[in-house]
């Protein structure tokens, strides 16, 4: 339907589905090494962005978010999972706080896989792994997420990982309407003598 470049580290694309309109924003944060001035602004305008969306849309905000979200999910029981690997670090906490604040939750975090599955970065030597790279949708959607994980098996010619979500859109039911004809009465006859001698007025 439309897409829109924001900055140079987000862009917006929205589609149209069968059921609901579709927004996704697709992101490039900075790094931990990074200015904190530029992480905030990164932020800030990632939140405008969010907020901006019509209500109706399923939010999809996914990319490499170079943030460590780690499994302890303590007082953020709404925005992740206890599925996380590592410690959250402070991308993540940035990360995380910018999830609460716009109702979005972090898929990756919510299923059981094992470690290898949920990894999306390896070190050159080959040593450190990292879970950074994020898909995260509207919480009141989460019932439509049913997987995410990687996918070591792609050839992209990266150190990263392929991140991949399984979505289904869940139809509601139609309620069928009861349809109730109202009984019409001719209160006209009621002036017709005949009929008048025929009612019981006690």
């Amino acid at each position: 339907m439309e897409w829109s470049p924001i900055l140079e580290r987000i862009i917006l694309a929205r589609s149209k589905t069968k059921i609901r309109n579709l927004t996704i924003i697709q992101c490039y944060a900075p790094t931990e090494m990074m200015d904190k001035d530029m992480k905030e602004k990164f932020y800030q305008q990632l939140h405008e962005t969010i907020t901006a969306v019509q209500k109706m849309d399923v939010i999809i905000v996914m990319g490499d978010m170079n943030a460590k979200i780690g499994s302890n999910n303590e007082g953020l029981e709404h925005v992740m999972g206890r599925h996380g690997i590592g410690n959250m670090s402070k991308n993540g906490e940035l990360f995380s706080e910018l999830c609460a604040s716009c109702d979005l939750i972090i898929g990756g975090t919510v299923f059981p896989h094992k470690t290898c599955h949920k990894v999306s970065w390896v070190s050159p030597d080959n040593i450190t792994e990292n879970q950074i790279e994020h898909i995260a949708i509207s919480e009141r959607f989460r019932s439509s997420l049913l997987d995410v994980r990687n996918k070591q098996g792609a050839d992209i010619g990266s150190n990263h990982h392929l991140i991949i979500a399984n979505f289904r859109f869940r139809i509601l039911a139609a309620r069928k309407k009861i349809e109730t004809r109202r009984k019409e009465y001719n209160v006209q006859k009621l002036q017709m003598s005949s009929v008048g001698k025929n009612l019981n007025w006690n």
